[in-house]
């Protein structure tokens, strides 16, 4: 990492950003996205080189996906557990998650709704000390949210075991 900071460092210094052909190319978009720098800035030297990376691993990373799309290996994904993960993770995807997404955010605000209002007196206590309102009106989010909780768990735990970054 502090390889690719010399760099950037450099960059400062100068004003002549290069390219570190021995580098990550991803780690490296990903500094100069963290200093706000665009790939536009690089040093004619190195700009080509960068290019030519950069095609090479978007063409890798397509071939990629065909492979697992076609299931080159012999593994079948899992492709239910996926698409929720994708789901949770960003909600934008599908129109499904878009309407999980938000179907939750009204869960939760009614549920912090419902708690805001159970809390403000509203004159008489005798209805409450009885009984009468006690243990209504928050099973429903509850329970949505607790389903929510265990697909989201559910699909981490998978993650997990593929070894990718879960955060």
């Amino acid at each position: 990492m502090f390889f690719l900071f010399r760099h950037i460092l450099n960059y400062y210094r100068t004003g002549k950003l290069h390219f570190p052909k021995g580098e990550c190319l991803t780690q490296y978009d990903e500094e100069l996205a963290f200093f706000g720098i665009m790939p536009d800035v690089i040093g004619d030297c190195c700009y080509e080189d960068y290019r030519d990376r950069k095609r090479e691993n978007a063409e890798r990373l397509m071939d990629d996906k065909l492979d697992d799309e076609e299931g080159g290996d012999g593994v079948q994904p899992e492709a239910l557990r996926e698409r929720m993960w994708r789901a949770f993770e960003v909600p934008h995807t599908s129109t499904p998650a878009l309407v999980f997404y938000y179907v939750t955010g009204f869960f939760i605000a009614v549920s912090v709704m419902a708690n805001v209002v159970e809390t403000v007196p509203c004159g008489t206590v005798s209805a409450r000390a009885e009984g009468g309102e006690e243990g209504r009106g928050g099973g429903g989010p509850v329970c949505w949210l607790g389903v929510e909780a265990v697909m989201s768990v559910g699909g981490r735990e998978r993650e997990r075991e593929r070894g990718l970054s879960v955060t």
